[in-house]
C-alpha cells in the first residue's frame, strides 16, 4: 500500500525549490484519491505537465497552472486539511 517517486532534476536547478513545488496540494489531493486505486503508476504521473521548477509555487500559483476552477479548488482543500 506505500508508494514513492524520485525526480531526477537538471543540476542548475535549486533543489529546495524543487521540494517546494512538488510538495503541494494538488499533488497531495492525487496522491490521496488514488494510491490505493493503483492510478499514481510512474507512467500515468509522467503524463502531468510539467510544473514551473525555477521559482517557488504557491498551492494557488499551482491550481491556477492546472486551471482548476473554484468549485475544484474548494473540494481539494477540504480534502487536504494538514497543510
Amino acid at each position: 500500500t506505500q508508494s514513492f517517486c524520485y525526480l531526477l532534476i537538471e543540476n542548475d536547478l535549486n533543489p529546495n525549490i524543487v521540494l517546494h513545488n512538488v510538495n503541494n496540494k494538488l499533488f497531495d489531493y492525487l496522491n490521496e484519491c488514488f494510491r490505493y486505486a493503483n492510478w499514481n503508476s510512474v507512467n500515468l504521473l509522467r503524463k502531468l505537465p510539467k510544473i514551473p521548477l525555477t521559482q517557488e509555487l504557491t498551492d494557488n500559483d499551482i491550481f491556477e497552472f492546472f486551471k482548476l476552477t473554484n468549485e475544484e479548488i474548494n473540494h481539494i482543500n477540504k480534502i487536504i486539511t494538514w497543510r
